[in-house]
């Protein structure tokens, strides 16, 4: 009698021993493919899912089962739906056998995650093409440190580049500024003084330019110190109140006691925040009369996060990846610089922490700032402001050491003016020649001198035996650190940024002189 169970003549106990080896076999497969760390699909050749494994739920919120039947394209990011498409086109009609792309992908939650693919044909029996097979792993993060890397290589040298323009444009500006401060005094007529206004008010605004390329290529050192994330952006919010209170602008934010404590430099944040309500200010008014700010603070795992929304018209397409780029601006005639982002990228890298720009909930753009949390000390109190406690520079002595004329010719003057002993060399040597024979009370004196350098001066003045020695006010064109300036400070000496004007730099001279009288000449 015929074996019912097997055609071939094998008995029950055969059958059933391959049916439980194919089970493992199918179980094997089936536990290979959930565990696999990639994505891994098959689209047919219409470019319809028809299988996807488990892992696409824990990279983009999806089940296998709401993936099959979607088109190729529907999810993919409209920018890269083309590219995607013709990559899957190509498979398909065998002009390739193997290929890699990357793209962005819609998570469930609205997020865009990008993703790098490898894909094949998928023939049938007889070697026909009838789809293709891909294996996707999620790349966003490393992307994102990718571009970081890049971001900060593309800074690295157009810092370079724009340190030593920056260092040229301080000198001549420092001239423009204080001789029109001293025109200014001397005119008496109504249009003239209007004129030379205009002159000034144009070289400040290069002087700021010149200052944030050098903040930009050289990043002073944060003075850290415990603070409260919600004062320093409402101390922010308050400076802009009345610009973005013109513009019908409201800014919405609750300044909590409870905000995240950080350690900062306050001045620096202070700084970042002012630019990003500038930006956003700005943003709003190219394309409205009124509008609306959100800045929200709180905490993300290890990290202090801000965001603020602007509801204006948003990032360009395209620009989300050079918005930080310096000179990159979409508002030129707006009066936009294109460096208070780069500024703002370069402080809070400075502070340990991230920013990024996204597209806001509001309509508009978002950015968001992550800094590393304090985990204990209380917010230190800011210092007291000094205040000088003399009036004036008449009757110093001082000495000008500067190897620009421009610059030595208008302190010079400008000094004189004011009532003071003034005698200009322009090297060290020649500097040092005057101080070894009498006392000043101040020298001002340019940091880099050629030859003889002003510091090095500035050491063989302090070696001499003599009770009273003159205090040093440095002027230079490169951007000295908080440290570097502290060094100087408790040695006796100042600095003072160029381009400044007349008024920036009486002031300097009083406060270095304040605690003693002038010496006779």
């Amino acid at each position: 009698m015929a074996n019912v169970n097997n055609p071939d003549g094998g008995g029950p106990s055969q059958w059933g021993e391959i049916e439980r080896r194919l089970r493992e076999e199918q179980e094997f497969v089936r536990r290979l493919v959930a565990c696999f760390p990639d994505v891994i699909v098959v689209l047919d050749q219409h470019g319809r899912y028809t299988f996807v494994s488990p892992r696409v739920q824990e990279f983009l919120g999806y089940t296998p089962e709401e993936y099959v039947g979607v088109s190729l394209g529907e999810r993919q990011h409209p920018e890269d739906r083309d590219r995607v498409l013709k990559f899957f086109n190509d498979l398909v009609a065998g002009k390739t056998s193997f290929g890699t792309v990357e793209y962005r992908t819609q998570h469930k939650d609205g997020a865009w995650k990008t993703f790098r693919a490898n894909a094949s044909p998928l023939t049938d029996a007889d070697g026909k093409i009838i789809g293709i097979v891909s294996s996707a792993r999620d790349v966003t993060e490393s992307k994102h440190i990718e571009q970081q890397l890049l971001q900060s290589e593309k800074l690295a040298a157009i810092g370079e580049m724009v340190s030593g323009v920056a260092h040229e444009l301080n000198n001549p500006l420092t001239a423009i500024l204080g001789m029109s401060d001293l025109l200014r005094e001397r005119i008496t007529d109504d249009a003239s003084r209007r004129q030379l206004e205009v002159v000034q008010k144009q070289a400040r605004k290069a002087a700021e330019l010149v200052q944030g390329l050098l903040t930009f290529s050289r990043p002073s050192r944060p003075k850290s110190q415990c603070v409260r994330l919600a004062e320093l952006i409402q101390r922010a919010v308050d400076l802009q109140q009345f610009v973005l209170a013109s513009r019908n602008i409201t800014v919405e934010f609750d300044a909590t006691p409870e905000s995240p404590r950080i350690e900062a430099d306050p001045n620096h944040l202070i700084q970042v925040f002012v630019n990003l309500l500038t930006n956003a200010e700005q943003a709003i008014a190219s394309v409205r009369d009124h509008g609306r700010i959100v800045i929200r603070i709180g905490k993300f795992e290890d990290k202090a996060e801000i965001r603020i929304d602007d509801d204006g018209p948003g990032i360009p397409t395209g620009g989300r990846s050079r918005i930080f780029d310096p000179f990159f601006t979409t508002r030129r005639a707006s009066g936009g610089s294109g460096l208070g982002l780069t500024i703002c990228l370069v402080i809070i890298k400075e502070h340990g922490g991230t920013i990024e720009a996204q597209q806001s909930p509001e309509g508009g753009a978002r950015f968001r700032i992550l800094l590393p949390l304090l985990q204990s000390a209380e917010p230190s109190p800011e210092p007291p402001r000094s205040i000088s406690q003399r009036d004036g520079i008449k009757g110093c002595s001082i000495l000008v050491v500067e190897d620009e004329e421009g610059i030595r010719d208008l302190v010079e003057e400008g000094l004189k003016a004011r009532g003071a002993a003034v005698e200009a060399v322009r090297g060290g040597e020649e500097a040092w020649a005057r101080l070894s024979v009498r006392s000043y009370d101040v020298v001002v004196c340019d940091f880099n001198l050629g030859g003889l350098s002003g510091l090095e001066l500035f050491d063989r003045v302090r070696g001499q035996a003599r009770a009273n020695h003159a205090k040093f006010l440095f002027i230079t064109g490169e951007l000295l650190d908080p440290a570097q300036i502290a060094a100087l400070e408790e040695k006796g000496s100042g600095a003072l940024q160029k381009p400044f004007q007349l008024s920036e730099l009486m002031a300097t001279i009083e406060r270095l002189i304040a605690p003693a009288a002038p010496h006779s000449a």
